[in-house]
């Protein structure tokens, strides 16, 4: 994975769906063409949305799910499904 400047509030070793959206950047990147100057903006979104999503299994463990959506400049710039 490329180096990348992370936000502070985030652990540097484990960094969760933060760390699987930026590896998903890195690998796209190539194939932006004349898009690939908003890659750095995306690397910063203004905001994160984390949601923690418990479901109840069959066995009846309660087991937690996380999800994550980067928002960047405004709706425009929505980086599609939440992502688990």
């Amino acid at each position: 994975m490329t180096k990348h400047h992370h936000p502070s509030y985030l652990n540097p070793v484990q960094l969760g769906p933060w760390g699987i959206y930026l590896e998903q950047i890195d690998r796209v990147t190539p194939y932006l063409g004349s898009l690939s100057r908003w890659v750095e903006t995306l690397k910063r979104p203004k905001r994160m949305l984390i949601v923690d999503v418990p479901i109840e299994l069959d066995n009846g463990i309660v087991a937690h799910f996380e999800a994550a959506r980067a928002i960047a400049i405004g709706a425009a710039m929505n980086h599609g499904p939440c992502r688990t």
